[in-house]
């Protein structure tokens, strides 16, 4: 399987994963487990697993439903072949890209890879939107010919329009339909001529009828918006700047608290509004150049996020 670096399009993905973060009327973050619970009797017909079983990294976009990754009874795209073949992720990567600049998806979900047959995989997606309630995930089965594991067009949010506490799904393989299969785990087969649809493998060989593993999506906190307007007279200044800003609020809903983001989701400053000031001064020269996410606490309890630009 080849692997997969980002390191020449983080550019791109600081620009595009705050794009789309707007307002709404509220937004949540949630942490994802994917548990593998993948094993010779249930999985290869009692024969052993392949030496150097595992998974490729698990990547996906929360998005609306204007738009769906994959789905089952459909030919799967370029970018989901790739992911399903080879475990390369970067033409799924550029179709998140293209849909979060039509409007469609809010961010591209990053995780990481599972080096072995059983273990887990944990991603903290932040900031989601009631505009973007659906999850789709997608990690290759590695070694195969096109076969995956994953989730498509899983809704966050209830029919009552909440969050939802916790979700937990068994998980099974999927045929992606664009290589030639064998019973066995093989790698590099030929081309599906014409290409097939997207299909199950339960209970289609080398699998069973038994899970190949979980998925949890639990949320760990909601944060919603003010609904007095207030939270539109928040303005921070300049922008871009060298790291020198002034954040501005009304005078009825001051700030309290900063929160600093970088592109990887780690916190790397937070500030004290201590004066109780319609007006606040940050200093944040001491980051790198680039672009960070600036979350902007009110005493209401209300937020901000804004997205800034060091030179």
């Amino acid at each position: 399987m080849k692997k997969t670096t980002f390191k020449k399009m983080i550019h791109f993905f600081t620009l595009f994963l705050f794009s789309a973060i707007g307002f709404s009327q509220s937004t949540a973050t949630y942490t994802i487990t994917f548990n593998s619970e993948w094993n010779a009797e249930n999985h290869n017909n009692n024969n052993t697993l392949p030496s150097n079983a595992h998974y490729s990294k698990l990547v996906g976009a929360v998005h609306n439903s204007d738009v769906s990754y994959w789905q089952t009874g459909e030919l799967a795209s370029t970018g989901l072949k790739n992911i399903a073949e080879i475990g390369n992720n970067t033409a799924f990567f550029n179709q998140v890209q293209n849909n979060i600049n039509a409007g469609n998806t809010q961010q591209y979900i990053d995780g990481s890879n599972l080096n072995s047959a059983t273990g887990s995989i944990t991603i903290r997606i932040m900031d989601i939107s009631e505009s973007y309630p659906l999850l789709t995930l997608a990690s290759m089965i590695a070694p195969s010919s096109d076969w995956f594991v994953g989730v498509n067009n899983l809704s966050l949010i209830d029919s009552n329009g909440n969050w939802r506490d916790s979700i937990t799904i068994e998980m099974f393989a999927y045929d992606a339909g664009t290589e030639n299969d064998e019973i066995d785990y093989s790698f590099n087969n030929t081309l599906t001529n014409p290409q097939q649809n997207i299909t199950s493998k339960n209970n289609v060989a080398p699998f069973n009828n038994v899970r190949i593993g979980t998925l949890t999506v639990s949320l760990d906190s909601t944060l919603g918006i003010s609904n007095n307007n207030e939270i539109t007279k928040v303005s921070i200044y300049p922008n871009p700047s060298r790291g020198k800003m002034t954040i501005q609020t009304s005078t009825t809903n001051i700030l309290e608290e900063v929160l600093v983001y970088n592109v990887l989701g780690k916190q790397v400053a937070n500030f004290k509004n201590q004066e109780s000031s319609v007006t606040s001064k940050i200093d944040v020269t001491h980051l790198n150049k680039g672009v960070y996410l600036v979350r902007l606490l009110l005493v209401d309890g209300s937020q901000s996020t804004k997205k800034v630009i060091i030179n």
